[in-house]
């Protein structure tokens, strides 16, 4: 599962960040630490939604799926459920905020 995350990961990078993407060598800290962080978690979205969507976190009912029905999903498509369940809590803050 973690390699499935870890490609789609990847690809986000290759598609959208290649402009801003610098050498190996470099120094950490700063501004710069900054953006990387954002666009590691950008990265961390794209991947766990184009594997799984939202919508597929939602019951009937409108609520966010708890944790036994996402470690189902986690299993069926071959996602990890931490990665699952920061997804739902995402998809939560979200909800939260209409």
């Amino acid at each position: 599962s973690g390699r499935r995350v870890t490609l789609a990961h990847e690809w986000c990078h290759l598609l959208f960040d290649r402009a801003g993407l610098r050498s190996l060598a470099r120094i950490e800290g700063g501004a710069a630490a900054d953006s990387d962080r954002l666009m590691e978690m950008r990265a961390n979205a794209f991947a766990v939604e184009l594997l799984v969507r939202m919508a597929t976190l939602v019951d009937p009912s409108g609520a966010v799926l708890g944790d036994e029905q996402l470690q189902e999903i986690s299993r069926a498509q071959k996602v990890s459920l931490v990665a699952l369940q920061r997804h739902a809590g995402n998809l939560r803050n979200r909800l939260s905020k209409r």
